[in-house]
């Protein structure tokens, strides 16, 4: 079991909107980059919780471009059981390994989106236009 395998919704949010402040905090004192080491240690730290709640909260976090793909949602086919009704409830082993596919090929797309996101941006390009 993971260290962060527990982190709650709302503690997740507080840390990253305090890592944004700080962040926002360093620009503005021109030390953003005196101590990047420092920065990567919270950046693996806030890494770790948000994979530990990606993984335990993605059929929640849900994302409808995968549901629809496939007709029914990874809910509607776990519970279907198996053809002959005899575990009506519980995934088959292939199920389990598709939903786990499912899982890490959505991370995974969320991850490319984050960094096409992050590169699209010109260095010194922000949103108030200065």
């Amino acid at each position: 079991m993971g260290q962060y395998d527990g982190i709650k919704p709302d503690r997740l949010r507080a840390d990253l909107k305090r890592f944004a402040e700080l962040l926002l905090r360093l620009e503005e004192e021109d030390a953003l980059l005196t101590s990047p080491s420092d920065l990567l240690t919270i950046i693996g730290e806030l890494r770790q919780k948000l994979f530990a709640y990606e993984v335990r909260c993605s059929h929640l976090l849900g994302s409808g471009e995968s549901s629809s793909a496939s007709g029914k949602s990874a809910t509607q086919s776990s519970s279907e059981g198996s053809s002959d009704g005899s575990r009506e409830g519980s995934p088959s082993s292939s199920e389990t390994e598709a939903e786990s596919r499912r899982i890490v090929r959505e991370a995974r797309e969320r991850h490319d989106q984050m960094i096409r996101e992050w590169s699209d941006r010109p260095d010194g390009d922000n949103d108030d236009g200065g």
